[in-house]
């Protein structure tokens, strides 16, 4: 039953699957760790804990997205975009612009090295694993 269901998905979504995996498990991954942030400042054992909860559960759904990647394209790739981009999403949208840290501009030439880094890796794709 799983099965028929899973391979339901990705026949009706085709080439849309794989983009919509690995966007959730960018997106799960940030969010993940903007609230593993948010632990640190709150006061209070519940809220500390509210928010930690919340961080674990919503990462491991992203990795859970992250595994079904890994099924339908090659590793390398899936890592690359869940990895690498998670870390670009982390440390822009989250450290730059949500919490105000600095980032050197050595970091600003990481960042862009690891995007040029994923698109080379994407653009020499072989294409969907058999499995």
């Amino acid at each position: 039953m799983k099965q028929n269901l899973l391979r339901s998905i990705e026949s009706s979504l085709g080439i849309a699957l794989p983009i919509i995996l690995g966007a959730y498990s960018i997106i799960a991954m940030f969010t993940g760790h903007m609230s593993f942030k948010q632990s640190t400042m709150v006061q209070g054992f519940w809220r500390f804990w509210a928010w930690q909860i919340a961080g674990h559960v919503v990462s491991a759904s992203g990795v859970l997205a992250y595994t079904w990647l890994i099924k339908l394209t090659s590793l390398n790739l899936a890592y690359a975009v869940h990895g690498g981009l998670g870390f670009v999403a982390i440390q822009v949208f989250g450290a730059w612009l949500l919490y105000k840290e600095k980032i050197s501009p050595l970091a600003w030439v990481g960042t862009a090295l690891i995007c040029i880094g994923i698109l080379l890796i994407a653009l020499t794709r072989q294409g969907p694993v058999s499995n």
